[in-house]
């Protein structure tokens, strides 16, 4: 017993970053604190002379409501002599809130009294990182339901309706409507509401005229107007609000966002408000972006029956991994026993997979393994394995079945592998946790024992550096990572003999000198893995003098693989947003010159015309004919790069493709008669994507000829070079040019259209830039107005055999 109290006494002296303390109930019902840690008044904002003689105070701080569950606890402790384990919320006096956990050991002495040897963490950090998680998982929520509407609606109206709904119902605004710009000849100029949920007595006294100068300037008239995002946190201090601010507050609404969109020449906007002031951090802000988004895509999807059933195909596939990836996160979240996550996991994962009817999977933990079913035999299969706290091993075996018709490639996706080691991942730390939780019920009644289940390890060390005593947790940690057998009386500081240890002798040094702890992240690899720590090496003062040192070590590296985890989904996300975008633009941008071209050649067939001129119009015909065929077979190949990135690659002769466009304009452009001249002698061959190459060729030729100079012959230039290892490609015009320093931030931007007096959309740079970096490349503008621009493409060298 005297031990015991020495020992507690010197950790609760060390500050560690927990408190210590042993409390005691007696036989005749008075209890009190026999010793508690000096940090316990971080928490308390009193003495520990206070709290010794009134225990009370302690916990005085804590959350009313879970005083009555604490008190429970300790009684069932106090009756069965068993783990005392609880978590409260602190409210300190200067409003900070924490969150602690503490873990007691009672021991029963003779007279009958009862002593609880006890240690108190702070997990505040744990607690928000959990809080994240939640929030995530409502957004993804969100996401699902959106996604769910836009898979069902086949009406503009129906998914607006259905927007609104998900994002009031499943996203918990206050209110979501979607307004619509009038057309500006339109004698009205009224914002049209087509859909809303929420707040119906509110939206339904709004007017918002665009001719009225104060609801002008209100947040959904500017995002129409400017197609910006418009947040506003409080709508007490906007002044552009106050047209509506007495009916909002009548409606409890506090901060609103507004995301416009547009499709074709139509501007919409999603508006979503909230009861909350300061509701649309950046977070919210970057997911109701992408729902604008996802609803402008579904919007022009709608339109077209073929682009909506290729598009489907792609946001099933998202929407299909992210269920999976819900359902199972549901699975951690509810059961309590390994087995039986592990079989209803293998359930789920064939569901996530690209042929769910032919997928199946295998799951192996200690000896035994659980199956979905499908005995057929196998054509495929992708395994991993991982390493639990306990030493055991689990690994997933997902394979795909023979294929009775053999018409599948059943082969695996890049994502298909992320998916199935993500959900690994996620085993991993179930496991591990349940693995925790069980070693904590099994803890022995002594403090000893509590040290020697933590996830931290403890070493004390002398003021020289020798080892006084550890924990098996230490011990565990640095065998694998430092690889060093550490025993009592070893000196540490000579054993530690790699320069990389350097950064620990001086630390340890430093506490020395200034008696204030010391905390560093540091990085091994182990196994070709990556693996974090974080290193506390904290001064033990006892009577004010330094008496020892004491070094934690906590393995952090699941915490860091999450948060890179957590990034590259969101990287690929919108990735694969920005692919659907290209798609679409590419369908509408690059068919629409031929497609009026034939339109064009077409209402000329009924007039009467000589055998030349009819051998002419049939000659056009059959080109743009030829044009559209050959972008619908180049989006296709486009398509093809969701399933192997490397398909898209190929041999491109620059002077074939460039022989064949200027044949084009100056079939199209006859009336201008370009003068098209290219040398591409030093670069004429490059191994990239053809259908990129010829779309970007061919907007900028065609931009050139667009902003020709008035009553002046189209003059272009395009040849090649090699700089810095770096394939150029020039396209040089005599036209109208371009302000740099006004327009330059702008240029490449969706929708960006600087000269009015040219028909046109605002598509082709854009589409431009996108496809260059999507090759690795770059582009740069030259210009100076009524001189003519140049425009440079910069792309990466590639040889034919490289990946």
């Amino acid at each position: 017993m005297e031990y015991k109290n020495k020992l507690i006494e010197v950790l609760g002296n060390s500050n560690i970053g927990q408190v210590f303390y042993t409390f005691a109930r007696y036989t005749d019902g008075r209890s009190g604190f026999l010793y508690i840690s000096p940090n316990m008044s971080e928490y308390t904002d009193v003495s520990v002379d206070e709290m010794m003689a009134d225990y009370k105070l302690a916990y005085r701080l804590v959350n009313p409501d879970q005083i009555q569950g604490m008190a429970e606890a300790q009684e069932e402790s106090y009756t069965n002599l068993s783990l005392f384990y609880t978590e409260l919320e602190i409210t300190k006096d200067n409003g900070k809130k924490y969150w602690i956990n503490i873990n007691a050991i009672p021991e029963r002495l003779e007279d009958g009294t009862v002593i609880w040897h006890g240690i108190q963490s702070d997990i505040t950090a744990v607690k928000k990182q959990a809080k994240q998680v939640v929030k995530m998982n409502a957004d993804l929520e969100l996401l699902n339901a959106v996604n769910d509407v836009i898979l069902k609606c086949n009406d503009k109206l129906e998914l607006f309706q259905e927007i609104c709904k998900s994002m009031v119902e499943t996203g918990r605004y206050r209110l979501a409507w979607i307004a619509k710009k009038p057309e500006e000849l339109m004698a009205n100029q009224t914002v049209l509401n087509l859909a809303e949920c929420g707040a119906e007595e509110y939206i339904k006294s709004v007017v918002i005229d665009l001719d009225n100068p104060a609801q002008s300037k209100g947040p959904t008239a500017r995002a129409l107007f400017t197609q910006d995002i418009i947040i506003t946190n409080n709508i007490n201090k906007s002044e552009y609000f106050k047209p509506w601010l007495e009916k909002a507050k009548e409606n409890n609404i506090a901060a609103t966002a507004v995301f416009p969109f547009v499709v074709d020449d139509s501007v919409f906007a999603l508006n979503v408000y909230s009861s909350h002031e300061d509701a649309f951090k950046e977070h919210e802000k970057t997911v109701l972006e992408r729902v604008a988004k996802n609803l402008a895509l579904a919007v022009g999807r709608i339109r077209s029956n073929r682009e909506k059933s290729e598009l489907n195909i792609l946001l099933k596939d998202r929407v299909k991994e992210l269920r999976t990836l819900s359902s199972i996160q549901e699975v951690f979240q509810t059961e309590y026993f390994i087995e039986d996550c592990l079989q209803r996991v293998c359930m789920l994962v064939p569901n996530g997979m690209q042929f769910p009817e032919w997928a199946k999977c295998e799951i192996k933990y200690n000896g035994e393994i659980y199956t979905s079913g499908n005995s057929k035999p196998t054509t495929s299969s992708f395994s991993n394995k991982v390493e639990l706290a306990n030493g055991l091993h689990v690994e997933i075996v997902v394979s795909y079945t023979e294929d009775s018709d053999n018409k599948l490639d059943l082969s695996f996706l890049p994502e298909e592998h992320d998916l199935i080691l993500t959900i690994l991942r996620g085993i991993k730390l179930f496991a591990n946790e349940l693995l925790l939780v069980e070693n904590l019920k099994k803890t022995e009644t002594n403090l000893k024992a509590v040290f020697e289940n933590t996830d931290v390890g403890f070493v004390l060390l002398d003021l020289k550096g020798i080892i006084v005593s550890f924990n098996s947790q230490y011990l565990t940690i640095t065998k694998r990572l430092i690889k060093v057998d550490f025993e009592k009386g070893m000196d540490l500081l000579s054993a530690l003999t790699s320069e990389r240890y350097q950064i620990f002798k001086d630390n340890f040094h430093e506490v020395l000198k200034t008696k204030s702890s010391r905390s560093y992240e540091s990085l091994y690899v182990f196994d070709n893995q990556e693996e974090f720590i974080v290193l506390n090496i904290v001064p033990v003062i006892e009577n004010d003098e330094l008496v020892n040192i004491c070094v934690t070590i906590k393995d952090i590296t699941d915490i860091k693989r999450s948060e890179i985890e957590s990034k590259r989904i969101t990287n690929d996300l919108i990735i694969r947003n920005r692919d659907l975008e290209q798609f679409s633009f590419m369908v509408s941008h690059n068919l629409r010159a031929p497609v009026v071209n034939i339109i064009g050649l077409c209402s000329h067939l009924n007039d009467e015309m000589d055998d030349d001129e009819y051998k002419y119009i049939v000659e056009s015909l059959s080109s743009s004919t030829e044009r559209i065929v050959n972008v619908i077979d180049d989006l296709n190949t486009i398509l093809m790069v969701k399933k192997d990135e490397h398909s898209m690659l190929e041999t491109v002769d620059l002077e074939k493709g460039l022989n064949d466009l200027v044949a084009y304009f100056n079939r199209v452009e006859d009336h201008r008669k370009p003068i098209i001249e290219f040398d591409v002698s030093l670069v004429s061959v490059l191994h990239t994507s053809a259908p990129f190459i010829e779309s970007i060729l061919y907007n900028l030729i065609g931009n050139a000829i667009k902003y020709t100079k008035q009553n002046e012959t189209p003059t272009i230039k395009v040849w090649t070079e090699i700089v810095d290892h770096t394939v150029h490609i020039h396209v040089r015009d005599h036209g109208i040019g371009i302000d740099i320093d006004r327009h330059g931030a702008k240029l490449f931007k969706l929708y960006t259209q600087l000269n009015t007096d040219v028909k046109g959309k605002g598509l082709g740079l854009y589409m431009v830039k996108t496809q260059v970096q999507l090759l690795g490349g770059k582009v740069f503008v030259k210009s100076e107005l009524g001189k003519g621009s140049e425009f440079i493409v910069a792309l990466p060298i590639r040889e034919k055999n490289q990946d």
